[in-house]
């Protein structure tokens, strides 16, 4: 039988994770005679926009082939060590499970619903409710049958990449000492298959989180046997190390920004894309954030390129009236502050108008430039004193700096979900085999 497992909200603000309670359930599952895994663990990120995420939004799930006879034991198992990952202390954690017998197509647009909207918890409830399929609530609200119910929605997953997890012991959290050179020549020595790992920009790691959760560091590939690699050559470099699994995930393929809405559907915490007509010249807001104002033919909206997003903050000051662009992000929603506005992460410029220049026209007899000789008298050349009333000032078009086509933030702004420029034009999804050594212990 097929039984996919669905687990989200172990974490908590105070610690743990739910990646590394995924850890400790492959680790046990590897022990079970009869269990065989269908496909890697997934980590299945969600809406990044979600105003009720703990950190990255992320669920974990499990494809696996079991004997039939064996279920009631198997959810046993599972709720127990889930259980007994949960940090008290606090609204969170919030844990739930589910469990799905076999793949269901509703469950797949669920998914697609959970990565670009706000899904609420009594539409997830009952549309488990609805196709059979058993959950737990195992503390709190049930606001992670959201992420739980969406992650076994989530397979088969078409378009993936993977990441290595280096974990530590969630209940002896000491400083990460992860070396930034070591990083960086990993990063050099295998630049074709790893991505958004060092922003060279900056000169800042993105593989190290920091927060109490018990992450040592996350590395990001297209490619599991070099992340299998990686795991057994730095797993007795950092000391305080314990475990390391391989996700496969939707991280890193621009999954949250494949919708496309008119303005005036924009709703609060949507992750999507839009496509209009630059209104005014772009305006500096306090702190160095842009402002950009766009409009279509139902609407119009304020488009915020953040400081922190550093490179696509630089090009968005280009922008002209008249541009035609397309600007991908999460629609913040309004407040007696502003209204509803879109938290730009991509920027694709369609379209874009030339820069007019009007100057003095050129004096015909000796081709210096003229000057005004009042108002309603024309021209006066200031060398040989020709004067003209016919003659008009001169438009002058010229070339932009900008160029159409795509515009990323720099990496330290990216989004666990947002495509980084080294994967464009990567067709990802080719790695179809599971490698024999994919966690550890």
């Amino acid at each position: 039988m097929r039984l996919i497992i669905g687990i989200d909200d172990v974490d908590s603000p105070h610690g743990m994770c739910t990646t590394y309670t995924g850890a400790l359930i492959a680790e046990a599952l590897n022990r079970v005679n009869g269990v065989s895994f269908l496909d890697y663990p997934y980590l299945v990120r969600l809406n990044p926009n979600i105003p009720f995420k703990t950190r990255g939004n992320g669920a974990v799930s499990f494809s696996l082939n079991i004997p039939e006879y064996y279920y009631d034991e198997l959810k046993e198992l599972i709720l127990r060590i889930v259980n007994e990952s949960i940090l008290y202390g606090g609204r969170k954690p919030n844990p739930v499970v589910v469990f799905s017998k076999g793949i269901n197509h509703k469950l797949k647009l669920f998914y697609e619903r959970a990565l670009s909207e706000v899904v609420t918890p009594e539409y997830a409830r009952k549309l488990a409710e609805r196709l059979g399929i058993d959950y737990f609530v195992l503390r709190g609200n049930d606001r992670g049958i959201v992420g739980a119910l969406a992650a076994v929605g989530a397979h088969p997953l078409h378009e993936y990449t993977f990441e290595l997890l280096i974990y530590r012991n969630p209940r002896q959290i000491k400083d990460r000492k992860v070396s930034y050179e070591k990083i960086k020549v990993l990063d050099r020595k295998f630049r074709e298959v790893l991505f958004a790992n060092i922003d060279f920009s900056t000169d800042r790691l993105l593989v190290v989180p920091h927060g109490p959760d018990p992450v040592l560091l996350g590395i990001r590939s297209v490619n599991p046997i070099v992340l299998n690699q990686i795991a057994k050559n730095m797993i007795d470099e950092l000391g305080d190390a314990e475990r390391w699994i391989i996700y496969k995930t939707n991280q890193g393929t621009g999954a949250h920004l494949r919708k496309h809405k008119n303005i005036a559907s924009l709703k609060p915490y949507d992750s999507c894309k839009i496509t209009g007509s630059v209104l005014v010249f772009p305006t500096v807001l306090r702190g160095g954030h842009v402002k950009v104002k766009i409009r279509d033919e139902s609407g119009e909206v304020d488009c915020i390129f953040y400081k922190e997003t550093i490179f696509l903050n630089r090009i968005a000051r280009l922008l002209m009236p008249g541009d035609f662009v397309e600007i991908g992000g999460g629609v913040r929603p309004a407040s007696s502050k502003h209204g509803l506005t879109v938290n730009a992460e991509t920027l694709r410029i369609k379209k874009l108008v030339l820069r007019e220049e009007i100057r003095n026209p050129r004096c015909p007899n000796c081709n210096y430039r003229m000057k005004s000789a009042g108002k309603n008298k024309g021209f006066k050349c200031p060398k040989c004193g020709f004067k003209s009333k016919t003659i008009t000032k001169e438009k002058i078009l010229k070339a932009r700096i900008l160029e159409p086509g795509l515009y990323l933030s720099s990496p330290s702004a990216y989004r666990h979900l947002s495509k980084p420029k080294r994967l464009l034009g990567v067709k990802l999804g080719d790695e179809r085999y599971i490698i024999n050594i994919w966690h550890f212990p």
